[in-house]
Order: C-alpha cells, then sequence, then structure tokens
C-alpha cells in the first residue's frame, strides 16, 4: 500500500542561502581577527618597563613586565593575517624576530625556567660592567685564555672572589665586577604573551558567535520564524 502522507523540505536551497553568506563571514572574520590583533599587540607591548641596568623589580607572572632594553623586541610585536578564505584563514601572533640578533623570543621567557650549568660547575653570567645599555656583552669584557689557567680580558687580567669575575689592569686599579659564577638561574615568567591571546580570544568569541549567527539567518529573516 502506498503511504498517502509525504514530506518534502527545501534543504538544498537552505544550503544554498547559506553557503552565499560565506564571504559575508570571511570578511566579518577577517575584521574581527584584526581587532583582536590590535588589541593584543597594544596589551604585549604595555607589558614592556624601562631597562633598569640588571635588576627587574617587577613581580612575577601576569603583573610582571620585561625589561626593554633597545625597542627592538617591543618593536617585533605584531600580527598578521593568512589566507584568503574561510577555511583556511588565520590569526598569526608573534614576539621576536627570526634572523636576528637585536629580537629574540624564547619560551623560557614566556613560562619561566631554572636553568643550570651544563657540563660544567658553573655558569657564567654576565654583569651590568660587561654589558652594552643594549644588552650586548662589551669587546673589552670577552674573556680570553691566558697562560694555562688564567683569562685575560680588555679591562685587564681576572680573578675571581666570591664567586664573581674581576678584572684589574694594574695591581693599583680599581677592579671592575664583569661576572657572576653560579650554578643555575632562575628566569621569571614577564610577558604572557601567549596567556594574553587565550585572554583576548576568550573575550571576542560570543561577540563574534552572535554577529555570524545573524549573518547566516539574514536570508531567512534574520532568525525572526
Amino acid at each position: 500500500m502506498r503511504d498517502p502522507i509525504e514530506f518534502s523540505d527545501n534543504s538544498k536551497e537552505v544550503e544554498k542561502a547559506l553557503k552565499a553568506q560565506i564571504p559575508r563571514v570571511y570578511q566579518y572574520t577577517r575584521r574581527a581577527f584584526v581587532r583582536i590583533g590590535e588589541h593584543w599587540v597594544n596589551d604585549v607591548k604595555e607589558s614592556f618597563t624601562g631597562y633598569s641596568g640588571w635588576k627587574n623589580r617587577t613581580p612575577e607572572g601576569p603583573g610582571g613586565r620585561l625589561q626593554n632594553r633597545s625597542g627592538a623586541l617591543r618593536s617585533s610585536v605584531g600580527f598578521h593575517l593568512r589566507g584568503s578564505r574561510l577555511h583556511n584563514l588565520t590569526l598569526v601572533m608573534g614576539v621576536g624576530k627570526k634572523g636576528t640578533d637585536t629580537a629574540k623570543y624564547a619560551g623560557v621567557q614566556e613560562e619561566g625556567k631554572v636553568i643550570s650549568a651544563v657540563n660544567k660547575q658553573y655558569m657564567t653570567i654576565p654583569l651590568p660592567n660587561a654589558l652594552t645599555p643594549g644588552g650586548k656583552l662589551k669587546n673589552n669584557a670577552k674573556l680570553h685564555a691566558y697562560g694555562s689557567r688564567g683569562y685575560e680580558t680588555g679591562r685587564g687580567r681576572t680573578f675571581i672572589d666570591h664567586h664573581v669575575i674581576f678584572a684589574q689592569k694594574t695591581p693599583r686599579s680599581r677592579p671592575v665586577a664583569l661576572y657572576k659564577l653560579t650554578k643555575s638561574v632562575r628566569i621569571p615568567a614577564r610577558l604572557n604573551a601567549g596567556r594574553r591571546v587565550k585572554l583576548r580570544l576568550e573575550a571576542a568569541f560570543p561577540r563574534w558567535n552572535e554577529a555570524v549567527n545573524l549573518i547566516l539567518l539574514r536570508p531567512f529573516g534574520g532568525g525572526t520564524g
């Protein structure tokens, strides 16, 4: 016996109407990504502080700030968009530039870590007297082998006192502290750039979700039934 009830729908027309809105969703999502990127860049750049020479007295974690020596790392904070279609649109945010010595950023700066000496008893940590204002090692502070066991620098021969390497031009000249010897050093988490990405996305998603739903429902009366 033939079924007297027949069900019909317009699923193909609905699918066609939804696909027609994809370019609108792409354009809106692209603008939303730009806003997220701009806010994130401002957040991260505000997490830098002036260079104080040696001790960073800001707290660790979300409230901490990374010292800004030359401005290169702060200037490297940025974002760009990749992809010309909705399915491959990607927001790329980053800190640091590849192939440069002035704008490097490592995971240990983001997450914090204790680094220990490897294959030797102590790590040699440069002190402010050994560094340029930009944080690079001064040429006259570089250690060069002298004799069978000694070292010298452009500021004189070296000696160790209380785990500090000093250089001294003459016996009467004032010693200059150049390096600290330590078995480990703790790098505190400061910039929190990755955490700020998550916070920005969480804040932006509800608005994006609502707007995309309105765009998709536009062909059907804006969700009015």
